[in-house]
């Protein structure tokens, strides 16, 4: 399952998409894109995000729930 992840002036919104199953890997190779280094957080469902599309700041992300 991965989480969409949405920042706005450096605040964090997300939500989870059950239907999608693919890993983080899988996601980028769909895409054909070389999978980004992985921005860590604290205090989320998730330790990393993944930088999509935009800045840290401001920019669209994609995530796996943390084991």
């Amino acid at each position: 399952m991965l989480y969409h992840i949405e920042t706005t002036n450096g605040v964090v919104a997300f939500d989870r998409n059950d239907a999608d199953n693919r890993s983080i890997k899988q996601y980028f190779a769909d895409k054909n894109e070389a999978k980004p280094a992985p921005i860590q957080v604290r205090g989320y469902p998730f330790a990393n995000m993944y930088l999509t599309h935009g800045t840290e700041e401001n920019g669209q992300f994609i995530a796996m729930k943390s084991r």
